[in-house]
């Protein structure tokens, strides 16, 4: 079978199989919800030096990754004096970023860490405080002499197409060996902290297996014959059992977690009928925390799609008291937006948005569109005329239309990508051509860009019938939303 990383997600997420609602066990959210309360909060604060040089900046923006992998983002102020504080719950040590300025800083529950920037030059960092401290000092000096962190070991999986599977494997372990090289030649200057010695070994790693897996699946996806996937998964879950083994985790691990189970649906495609469960229960995990964290993983990703039945199906079975007490979270978050859904549904039409874009109501495209279109349940499809998963989605898009159950449904298209006359074209070839598409100036661009924190293609929004937004995301397209759009013809929420 030929799949792709986001396919098998989506493929996971679109074709799970739900026999009702099962409940969340909750004598187990008592227990660890009483025993969270105990986690520590995490401190960072920080000083800005020459801060008039950027007088512009006004916050301060720190970024976690949530369990699906997506990044989840707390802002602060900056105050008059160049300060800044954060405060966050933290139960397991992490890595986070300081965006722009740091990519990588490890904290610990119950820690501080002060965090001095100087705009004049922002190369100079100085961290001060308890545990944080020391050890992000030893990582900061372990990136700037080993020049480590690419994530993908260079290797692009386009560029590299003509070469057969064994030339691949050696030019990733000649980079590997250069990355220990160095590591090695940091680690015998002077005597590092255990975590160190930990996580600079689990990155390199982790990173060798997410490149070669992401190899494998673009020349699987090819048509290209991969004979050596057995191997290759044997060794990861040596690796797996490895890595996994400490209570400690970095970005590698929540990237590595999910392209291993992809590797495994590879190896054994789940059959016609299959639920969450019944593929899980094929998959080999080497032990309880990977499988674990694989469940986490995918409920998560069933949280940040909306679909709270798989969310409610996975939980139950994830026995896991740091990955509980951040599902609950993310579970009650994505409650409180769900019945806030008008508040923010007002801030993006509005223009007062998480990334603070300058966008009156007035000249907002979303606001003109769903005006239009009140009284309706609304699909607003964002694509781009060089994008082939967005024009690969309008076969479905006409299936839709074309049904009498969602003639009550007023499809809108947005071309970000491409000009006017090319994108009729391609609309025509769908017999598409009927439906409105409006062609984005840069500006207008920009500001859905800035709505949205970022726009990947294809990229939906979902409107009620009362003009509130209700969802939004690559998760929202067409092959993906009736569900979704038989909620809304019936109620406001994508809840029952």
């Amino acid at each position: 079978m030929k799949f792709t990383l986001p396919c098998i997600i989506l493929f996971v997420l679109l074709f799970i199989q739900c026999d009702g609602k099962s409940k969340m066990n909750t004598q187990k959210d008592a227990d660890m919800q009483s025993e969270s309360t105990d986690a520590g909060f995490v401190h960072i604060t920080g000083f800005i030096q020459n801060r008039s040089k950027y007088p512009d900046t006004k916050e301060m923006r720190l970024e976690l990754s949530d369990i699906s992998g997506e990044p989840f983002r707390i802002s602060t102020p900056i105050d008059e004096n160049g300060k800044f504080h954060f405060k966050f719950e933290l139960n397991q040590a992490q890595d986070i970023r300081l965006q722009p300025y740091l990519d990588f800083l490890y904290v610990y529950p119950n820690d501080s860490l002060h965090v001095e920037l100087d705009f004049e030059d922002l190369t100079k960092v100085q961290l001060s405080g308890n545990k944080a401290a020391e050890i992000n000092g030893e990582f900061k000096d372990y990136f700037e002499h080993t020049f480590y962190r690419s994530g993908d070991y260079g290797i692009g999986t386009n560029n590299e197409s003509n070469l057969s599977m064994n030339e691949i494997r050696r030019m990733l372990d000649d980079k590997k060996g250069v990355y220990y090289q160095k590591r090695n030649e940091f680690l015998q200057k002077t005597q590092r902290h255990e975590d160190v010695l930990y996580l600079t070994e689990a990155m390199i790693e982790l990173d060798y297996y997410s490149t070669l897996i992401r190899v494998v699946l673009q020349r699987s996806r090819s048509g290209k014959e991969v004979g050596d996937l057995i191997v290759l998964k044997d060794e990861i879950d040596k690796k797996n059992t490895k890595y996994f083994s400490k209570e400690l985790y970095s970005d590698s691990h929540f990237d590595f977690v999910g392209m291993a189970f992809v590797l495994n649906l590879l190896i054994t495609p789940p059959d016609e009928n299959f639920s969450i469960s019944s593929c899980l229960q094929k998959v080999h995990f080497p032990n309880d925390t990977i499988k674990n964290f694989t469940l986490a993983r995918y409920a998560s990703i069933a949280l940040r799609t909306k679909e709270l039945p798989i969310f409610e199906e996975l939980y139950p079975q994830i026995d896991h008291l740091y990955l509980n007490s951040r599902l609950v979270k993310e579970h009650q978050n994505l409650l409180e937006k769900i019945n806030n859904m008008e508040i923010m549904s007002a801030a993006i039409t509005g223009g007062v948005t998480d990334m603070q874009a300058d966008i009156s109501s007035k000249e907002n495209l979303l606001s003109e569109i769903i005006a239009r279109n009140k009284g309706k349940v609304q699909v607003i499809d964002i694509w781009a005329t060089s994008c082939p998963p967005c024009i690969a989605e309008f076969p479905r898009y006409k299936e839709l239309i074309d049904n009498d159950k969602y003639k009550d449904v007023a499809f809108s298209f947005i071309c970000a990508g491409g000009d006017e006359q090319e994108s009729y074209k391609i609309l025509q070839k769908y017999q598409l051509s009927e439906i409105p598409n409006h062609c984005c100036t840069k500006e207008e661009f920009r500001s859905l860009s800035k709505t949205f924190s970022g726009i990947s293609y294809p990229y939906g929004i979902l409107v009620n019938k009362k003009g509130v937004i209700v969802d939004y995301g690559s998760h929202v397209r067409a092959t993906l939303i009736e569900k979704k759009l038989d909620l809304l013809l019936k109620g406001d929420k994508l809840i029952e």
